[in-house]
């Protein structure tokens, strides 16, 4: 299972789960692939689900759960394209950063 493959599918699919569950549920399907402890790089790759927060707002909990402290305090929060329009530029940063990161260090 490539690099590649990992981080798209943890961003992808931590939309809907959020990124603590899916990585709690996806971490069993690299098991089952032949992904041991020595595939360094695939099991860091798979932290991309926690860039995946700055996606959208559903991509993590705790963006959920600001969002409707500040409602619940009468504060303006981002709609969801507000957040999404400065969310697809920070993880495609995010995303480069990593895969300099593990070029780097593995």
């Amino acid at each position: 299972m490539s690099n590649a493959i990992i981080s798209a599918v943890s961003i992808i699919f931590s939309q809907i789960l959020s990124n603590v569950p899916f990585v709690s549920l996806y971490d069993n399907v690299m098991i089952h692939s032949g992904i041991t402890g020595n595939h360094i790089s695939q099991w860091t790759m798979l932290a991309a689900s926690t860039i995946a927060g700055n996606l959208t707002i559903f991509g993590a909990a705790s963006n959920i759960i600001i969002i409707e402290a500040a409602e619940l305090r009468n504060v303006k929060a981002f709609s969801y394209i507000e957040f999404l329009k400065t969310g697809v530029v920070i993880t495609i940063i995010d995303l480069c950063i990593y895969y300099v990161f593990l070029l780097l260090t593995t």
